[in-house]
């Protein structure tokens, strides 16, 4: 069963189903665009979470 199959079992109007797709379409490279920052802002979280591990674990030895 197709996903547009689905929708139609479920009582989704073709008119609506069709619709929607439309838009999901036209808004596709919008939704790219922000995976795009999002994935370089949890990069850069990650980096930041390194670079604090890495102090803390230097901190830690020094103490030794």
């Amino acid at each position: 069963m197709t996903m547009k199959e689905t929708y139609l079992s479920m009582g989704i109007g073709e008119k609506t189903y069709e619709f929607c797709e439309k838009i999901e379409q036209d808004l596709k490279e919008r939704f790219c665009e922000i995976d795009k920052v999002a994935e370089q802002n949890q990069m850069k979280v990650l980096g930041a979470m390194q670079k604090q591990l890495d102090m803390d674990t230097t901190i830690w030895e020094e103490k030794r």
